[in-house]
């Protein structure tokens, strides 16, 4: 079969499963959204606020170390390795991440964040600026690499870029592991991408 003919019937797939995942995560009483605000006894995922809040913490960890070991790290040792490489779009999704995982922790224009609950708690006062920094900066770092991502670990000028948003990230994982859990009194444990 021809790949020409099968691209728009896995563009209307993805389309048709992005829908769904909005329609879950915002519609009705059922809607993930409204069971994360609702902790409690009835509530099939979340007893209460302090593991809503662990699995979003857990979300952005894991979010910035599968960027880290998943995306940078392999591409930057052999360019072949790339994530996506057949479409080129490594970058975009990489932005697209980086943006979802800002809005865990800043918040989005209709909801709260985990920033919310560092301030509200005030255990460490210089810990919502720092963080809100350095997503601005890895973001800023990630939109100044202009070419696909393994293309831009052979050019020089761009490798030290990619470089930078690795250690970036890196540092970034390594705050909310160790600073931001204890600032809302949690502990992330243990990730599946840890290892054995």
């Amino acid at each position: 079969m021809d790949r020409c003919l099968l691209l728009p019937v896995i563009a209307d797939n993805l389309e048709e499963i992005a829908a769904g995942l909005l329609s879950d995560w915002r519609d009705g009483a059922n809607g993930f959204a409204r069971v994360a605000m609702t902790p409690g006894p009835d509530n099939d995922y979340f007893d209460s606020h302090a593991e809503v809040t662990l699995s979003f913490l857990k979300a952005l960890h894991t979010g910035l170390q599968s960027i880290a070991d998943i995306e940078l790290k392999p591409v930057l040792r052999d360019p072949q390795l790339a994530f996506l490489p057949p479409a080129g779009r490594e970058l975009r999704t990489m932005r697209i991440t980086l943006a979802a995982l800002a809005e865990i922790y800043l918040g989005t224009e209709d909801g709260r964040g985990i920033s919310d609950l560092v301030e509200q708690r005030g255990v460490d006062p210089a810990l919502d600026p720092l963080m809100r920094k350095a997503f601005r900066m890895t973001r800023e770092t990630a939109d100044t690499i202009a070419l696909p991502l393994p293309r831009a670990v052979r050019d020089k000028t761009e490798r030290e870029k990619v470089e930078k948003l690795l250690t970036q990230i890196t540092a970034l994982r390594q705050i909310v592991e160790r600073r931001l859990a204890r600032a809302v009194d949690l502990q992330i444990g243990f990730n599946a991408l840890d290892g054995d």
